[in-house]
């Protein structure tokens, strides 16, 4: 009886952090530098919105503000997805002709070099903007 009421007040407890854990209101974003940029613009875009008196034209403009967010997320998704296929694809390529090595080293050593070839093109990816920097 006594480890059930223990139970129970440790779920309790339990609960009770996990409802003092802030909640992130927006959906997260990837943190590509891309989507990082896009988010800036859309958080100076929204401080203008507030700032306006006549809720109609402030409505409107965050409207606005969320309509040009969400395009320039979307192309950031697609930059990205373009990019990283682009990146698998070499790595494909890279690994078949590893796999054509008969020493069992070298080719495990190529397929090495070639995962992190891999990395780092997915980490280059990741850096570049919409203004295909």
């Amino acid at each position: 009886m006594h480890i059930r009421k223990l139970f129970g007040g440790t779920i309790f407890a339990y609960i009770l952090v996990a409802s003092l854990v802030p909640v992130q209101a927006s959906n997260p974003v990837p943190d590509s530098a891309c989507h990082i940029e896009c988010e800036k613009v859309y958080e100076q875009e929204a401080g203008v919105c507030g700032r306006i008196a006549a809720e109609k034209e402030s409505q409107k403009c965050a409207n606005d503000a969320n309509a040009h967010y969400r395009k320039c997320s979307d192309e950031c998704d697609q930059l990205l997805t373009k990019c990283t296929d682009r990146c698998y694809e070499d790595y494909n390529d890279k690994v078949k002709l590893c796999n054509k090595i008969p020493d069992k080293v070298k080719q495990a050593k190529c397929q090495h070099v070639a995962a992190e070839q891999l990395g780092d093109c997915i980490r280059k990816c990741r850096r570049k903007k919409r203004s295909g920097d």
